[in-house]
């Protein structure tokens, strides 16, 4: 493991809510590039009025990932945003499941399951499958998890639905937090 020579940057964890959401519950806004990381195939959706689904962390917004976006691969990923930042270290995050809509703010919680796979150099260093579990039938919170060790220096993270109702399945995230680390 290379060690955390790099001058940091500590991000408090990305809540979304800075990033205004045009039509609020339809997941048509790509997040793009936010907090010096890369969203790709993330939407960014404001979740404060959706009467069933996943909670927030903190509302309005949360991250989601979907077919729609992801394609059929299923794969959404964060990247560095420019040559500035060298690597990340993805340290947490709150997520949650939710059967697939235009509006997937709207649906209701489902079980899920995900693989993570934290790249350097375009060659796999850690992998991690995580799950979720509704705690209601039309409504739920968000689960967290923390990860350590091999993701304090990867420059790429794959998230990948796994099993057979992932195409119909939308993955909401919020509080992720992490540190870039930047060029000299």
């Amino acid at each position: 493991m290379i060690p955390n020579t790099l001058p940091a940057s500590l991000i408090a964890p990305h809540q979304f809510d800075d990033i205004p959401v045009t039509v609020p519950v339809a997941s048509l806004q790509p997040i793009g590039t936010y907090k010096g990381l890369t969203w790709n195939n993330f939407n960014v959706i404001d979740v404060s009025l959706a009467p069933v689904g996943v909670a927030p962390q903190t509302e309005p917004n949360v991250a989601v990932q979907y077919i729609l976006t992801t394609g059929l691969d299923q794969v959404a990923t964060l990247k560095p945003a420019s040559s500035k930042v060298a690597y990340f270290s993805l340290q947490s995050f709150y997520f949650g499941c939710v059967a697939s809509s235009q509006e997937t703010a709207a649906g209701v919680p489902i079980a899920c399951s995900l693989t993570l796979t934290g790249k350097k150099y375009g060659k796999a260093v850690v992998t991690q499958d995580i799950s979720f579990t509704p705690g209601g039938l039309l409504t739920s919170s968000m689960k967290k998890v923390n990860f350590a060790g091999a993701w304090a220096n990867v420059d790429e993270v794959d998230f990948q639905q796994k099993g057979l109702l992932s195409a119909a399945t939308s993955v909401l995230y919020d509080n992720v937090a992490f540190t870039t680390f930047t060029t000299k």
